[in-house]
């Protein structure tokens, strides 16, 4: 959500950009929710600082590169959202792979099993 918010406002496109700060926020909530009842707060803080500096390297290198090329910098970053965001929809793919595999569903989250 992050790269789209940047290519918003990269862009002065505001329905991208309302629609992602309102997005952020509340998937912020969700991870701050997560980690309070998490049982095992250490993986999970560590994965998120991986994602952390991932996001804010792309968003370093976009903003290196906005003064030479905004027009080749805009479609370089909505090319990783739109790739970033075809990883994660395909994410859950790999459940169904597991299930396969192995005959259960325990790697399923818990909307997938209800």
């Amino acid at each position: 959500m992050c790269l789209w918010l940047r290519y918003g406002l990269l862009l002065n496109r505001y329905p991208i950009i309302g629609v992602n700060v309102v997005g952020i926020s509340l998937y912020s909530l969700y991870l701050l929710f997560y980690l309070w009842y998490s049982p095992r707060k250490g993986p999970t803080l560590v994965k998120m600082a991986i994602d952390v500096v991932l996001i804010a390297a792309i968003l370093i290198g976009v903003h290196v590169f906005v003064d030479k090329e905004p027009e080749w910098t805009a479609q370089a970053l909505g090319f990783v959202a739109m790739a970033s965001q075809v990883v994660l929809y395909g994410a859950p793919l790999a459940a169904i792979v597991s299930y396969n595999r192995y005959s259960s569903n325990t790697s399923f989250s818990f909307g997938s099993t209800s």
